[in-house]
């Protein structure tokens, strides 16, 4: 259903796939867990997309967004960000759906 294989799915519980630390973080985050543990749910349930599976899944997304913490995210991915670009990037995120960037 994800598109990824098994191998690709082993390699992310034994944490050699992915950033671990990242992964524990997002884990410990109530509401992020939460939001997973329900999308996780309902795909294992249906066994399909379902336009609510979808809509839990942006709001999760969104929710990343909003709550700046893809600005954590990019930032593990790549260190050597400026500044200024990131500040810029922030207000862009904190502006919410429907702003014209």
């Amino acid at each position: 259903m994800l598109g990824v294989t098994q191998a690709a799915v082993s390699n992310y519980i034994r944490g050699t796939r992915g950033d671990p630390k990242l992964m524990e973080k997002l884990g410990r985050e109530t509401r992020i867990a939460a939001m997973l543990e329900e999308l996780s749910e309902d795909l294992a349930s249906s066994m399909e997309y379902t336009p609510s599976s979808l809509a839990k899944f942006i709001g999760l997304c969104n929710y990343i967004k909003s709550s700046l913490f893809i600005c954590e995210i990019h930032h593990n991915l790549e260190s050597n960000i400026d500044e200024k670009v990131c500040k810029e990037c922030e207000n862009m995120l904190l502006k919410g759906p429907g702003s014209v960037y």
